[in-house]
């Protein structure tokens, strides 16, 4: 679980400001497209954060600001999008972004 400080789409990129737990191990953290199937009955593409801790028990609190780029998305001709990730107090978090 993550927390999510801030998202927003900056022209063609999705801007993400997310802090996490840890200094012990190194974390990875990703954007995964999800497949309709697994994602809800809505049209509209799915984007989850994933973020693997590998263990990490530390508590140290680090903010990580990750960019991703979204014309891969527009050349697809996608007006928008939802990005979802499981938050720290268990609850989801689920924005629908729309793409210009």
């Amino acid at each position: 679980p993550v927390y999510v400080q801030e998202a927003l789409v900056d022209g063609n990129c999705l801007q993400i400001t997310i802090s996490y737990s840890g200094g012990c191990e190194e974390h990875s953290i990703e954007l995964a497209r999800m497949h309709p199937w697994t994602a809800s009955s809505s049209d509209i593409p799915t984007f989850e954060i994933r973020h693997n801790d590998n263990g990490d028990m530390c508590e140290a609190l680090f903010t990580e600001e990750l960019r991703y780029d979204l014309t891969p998305l527009i050349d697809e001709g996608i007006k928008e999008f939802v990005l979802t990730s499981k938050l720290y107090n268990g609850e989801m978090y689920n924005k629908i972004f729309e793409l210009n």
